[in-house]
């Protein structure tokens, strides 16, 4: 008898070991951060969900103005649904202060299944590396229990 399925928190990092890193281009819009949902999981992005994120490149912070935005694709990478953004780098750099953290522009629960990527996006005149740069993106996971 197979278990529940469970929905519970979930924060997705940059230190993520499904978690793929690619320094920004100048100028463009670049994947920075790229995550393929594991086999046997499933994730849901509902509306409140929230995004933090601090951007660098070599010890100098990101302009404010730089754009940022995340995409929900297919496993083949041809589909894809924005979840949030494109807006601006001063909106997402807050990571305590819950009235100020950034939400996910979705109205309803946007499921992210096996296999199916989620990616933040950059541009910037001056685009940040993954060296020191690091994120928080706080969504559900899907699983099902053991028994």
């Amino acid at each position: 008898m197979p278990g529940k399925v469970l929905e519970e928190p979930f924060d997705l990092t940059d230190q993520d070991s499904n978690i793929t890193k690619s320094n920004a281009t100048d100028s463009a819009w670049s994947d920075m951060y790229k995550y393929q949902v594991p086999v046997g999981i499933g994730h849901t992005i509902q509306p409140g969900h929230f995004i933090s994120a601090y951007l660098d490149k070599a010890g100098t912070e990101t302009s404010a103005t730089a754009l940022v935005k995340i995409e929900v694709r297919d496993s083949a990478e041809q589909d894809k649904r924005t979840v949030f953004g494109p807006a601006v780098y001063a909106k997402i750099k807050e990571f305590q202060d819950r009235n100020k953290i950034a939400r996910l522009n979705v109205a309803e629960p946007v499921p992210v299944l096996e296999r199916q990527w989620i990616v933040l996006m950059v541009s910037a005149a001056t685009a940040p590396t993954t060296a020191n740069s690091y994120f928080d993106l706080a969504i559900s996971r899907i699983r099902r229990a053991l028994i």
